[in-house]
């Protein structure tokens, strides 16, 4: 159980720093790839209004 231990706490300190700007950037294209559902599951046209974005 230690060595197992050891081994994921190295694994997880090798992997590499997320920035602000990298989570801004992901936050940014996961909005972007949002896309809105009725209780049906169409696709809701976007609101004229709200610059493109679709809104239910």
């Amino acid at each position: 159980f230690s060595k197992a231990a050891g081994q994921i706490k190295e694994a997880i300190s090798n992997l590499p720093v997320a920035t602000e700007e990298d989570d801004t950037e992901e936050a940014i294209s996961l909005k972007d790839s949002t896309v809105m559902v009725d209780e049906g599951g169409q696709t809701l046209p976007p609101n004229e209004d709200n610059n493109g974005v679709e809104e239910a």
